[in-house]
């Protein structure tokens, strides 16, 4: 958020338009407002930056408290939403299947 905060922001800008996405972070909200990261940037600065980035990118900050959690959470939040794909798919197919039923049965 210091030297890059451009290219971050630019980055936070492109997620706008995926289907779902998060920020991921190894640390806790505890940790950020008491400047406990190894930036020299000002704890009050950095914590109100993620909280008016959440509100301008409309988009969420997970604080996974270290890198195991924000394993944890990355790969849990990826499988959760690759299932919801697969069940947006099944629900497609499904709902196609039945609109064929129906054309086949008012052709005939």
């Amino acid at each position: 958020m210091g030297d890059n905060r451009e290219r971050f922001e630019r980055e936070l800008s492109r997620l706008r338009g995926y289907d779902f996405a998060c920020v991921v972070c190894e640390c806790s909200l505890a940790d950020l407002i008491a400047g406990r990261y190894r930036s020299e940037m000002n704890p009050r600065s950095v914590t109100q930056s993620v909280l008016a980035f959440m509100t301008r990118y409309r988009l969420p900050f997970v604080f996974a408290d270290d890198r195991q959690g924000g394993e944890l959470v990355t790969y849990s939040i990826l499988a959760k939403y690759a299932r919801e794909i697969e069940m947006r798919f099944k629900a497609l197919r499904r709902s196609e299947k039945g609109h064929s039923k129906h054309c086949r049965a008012a052709n005939r």
